[in-house]
């Protein structure tokens, strides 16, 4: 194995109470990748471990989800940003915003991973409608999107005008299964610029 890829992830809730995000995690740290993931401290503490590869930083956000605390959140993120990461990934609309921010200052590629959109016609707050202007107007700039199965892959290449196919991989793969080594997502990262 080379040098270790060092990743910054980012999602708006607590990474504790998403499975894909936890396993996806440990996977990574498994195959040799060192992780940092951004995510809300909500107060609830799930007793979930993450490997020592992996850091989570939980910001504090206020007692109820507004369109302030989601700003404070972007804030602090922007931050904690670093420019030692390969790469930055947004899970979802919400933490696409900051990753897409932060690739773009540190000059890095961008990882959309996401398991749904934003759809035109749902009715939202307006802070919800400004995230997802944002998806609308910038999913297709991500350098890889991630998505957990095909059907969904070619609704959201479709709403979200992906350039390329996105990549699926399974929302919660089975742990216990001998694993690939790591070797394909380095290909694709290696296809897309990222040693």
């Amino acid at each position: 194995m080379s040098h270790t890829i060092h990743i910054q992830a980012i999602t708006y809730y607590n990474p504790d109470t998403y499975p894909p995000i936890v396993n996806g995690s440990r996977l990574l740290a498994q195959h040799g990748f060192t992780l940092d993931l951004f995510g809300q401290d909500t107060g609830n503490h799930w007793d979930v471990s993450y490997p020592p590869q992996v850091r989570v930083h939980r910001i504090r956000g206020h007692a109820r989800p507004s369109w302030l605390g989601y700003v404070a959140f972007v804030a602090a993120v922007l931050r904690r940003g670093s420019a030692k990461a390969a790469l930055f990934v947004g899970h979802d609309a919400y933490g696409l915003l900051p990753a897409r921010l932060l690739a773009t200052r540190y000059r890095r590629p961008l990882v959309y991973h996401c398991h749904d959109f934003m759809a035109r016609n749902r009715p939202l707050h307006l802070g919800g409608r400004v995230v997802r202007a944002f998806e609308q107007r910038f999913a297709h700039t991500a350098d890889l999107v991630i998505v957990p199965d095909g059907e969904r892959g070619d609704v959201i290449a479709r709403e979200l005008g992906l350039k390329r196919p996105p990549l699926i991989v399974a929302n919660a793969p089975l742990l216990d299964r001998p694993p690939a080594g790591g070797e394909a997502l380095r290909q694709e990262l290696r296809q897309r610029g990222v040693e």
